[in-house]
């Protein structure tokens, strides 16, 4: 996890990212595959 600041990019991923750490672990990988 590399949370440094609270950006409010961080905060609008983290709607998406914090959702669940199941959802968000295959969201990261396809988003990490995407170019995120």
């Amino acid at each position: 996890m590399s949370i440094k600041k609270k950006t409010p990019e961080e905060l609008r991923s983290h709607r998406w990212y914090g959702v669940n750490d199941l959802r968000s672990f295959g969201h990261r990988s396809r988003t990490a595959q995407m170019g995120y």
